[in-house]
């Protein structure tokens, strides 16, 4: 992290007062009825960069920094790394990934790293896109978003396939109900593994909105530049 002298560090408490604040979560409200039918990863992050730029922090979107990378968002010279999943996904993917490779990390990173050597697409895969973030680019900052929905509790007679990842989402809410505890713990669990590869200290937030159906978006705050000793 290179912070400009005379500017204000970034706190996870000042994103955290953002992603909380009436302001945001009225936009949220909306963006989950138009954008219903996409993954709300860039607008969310386009909010938030909209928000700070409001409130006096310097704000840069997708700037490449180092290694040919390009961050998702650059406060303050602070960089952030976003990323947007389901619920469902913390069973059909990540649970899935981690058995395969009996929850090591290290196993993981060599697939990943096979893959980029062969320039082999991973963006398939849930854990090893994580693991790129997290630990190739190296963030200050990283932000993970899982999105709840119970979709059996829909109002309005929009087709499944018109939400986005809906047919899954349907399926998992009959299987496993909406904000299982469970399915968050292989979350935490797989965190607490990458914590081991990069240190970071966690913190979390959690917005619940009733539009279309009743969602939760819960929110993992990794800092990396104020890592526990």
């Amino acid at each position: 992290m290179e912070e400009a002298k005379g500017q204000k560090w970034l706190e996870i408490d000042d994103l955290k007062r953002i992603f909380l604040s009436d302001s945001y979560v009225e936009e949220l409200k909306e963006l989950s009825r138009y954008g219903v039918h996409i993954k709300q990863e860039r607008p969310m992050c386009y909010i938030l960069a909209k928000h700070l730029y409001k409130q006096g922090f310097d704000v840069i979107l997708e700037k490449s920094q180092g290694k040919n990378y390009w961050y998702d968002l650059v406060v303050n010279g602070t960089t952030i790394e976003i990323k947007f999943y389901y619920e469902s996904d913390l069973r059909n993917r990540l649970e899935k990934e981690m058995n395969k490779n009996q929850w090591d990390i290290d196993k993981l990173l060599f697939t990943l790293n096979s893959l980029k050597r062969e320039h082999k697409s991973y963006s398939w895969s849930m854990t090893l896109s994580i693991l790129e973030d997290v630990l190739n680019k190296a963030p200050d900052i990283f932000i993970l978003t899982i999105l709840s929905r119970d979709l059996r509790k829909k109002v309005h007679d929009l087709p499944m396939e018109y939400i986005c990842w809906g047919e899954y989402e349907i399926k998992y809410n009959e299987k496993y109900g909406f904000n299982n505890n469970r399915s968050f713990n292989l979350l935490e669990r797989f965190l607490e593994g990458i914590n081991v590869k990069r240190n970071f200290k966690l913190d979390y937030a959690r917005i619940d909105i009733n539009t279309l159906f009743p969602s939760a978006y819960h929110l993992y705050f990794c800092d990396f530049r104020k890592a526990k000793d």
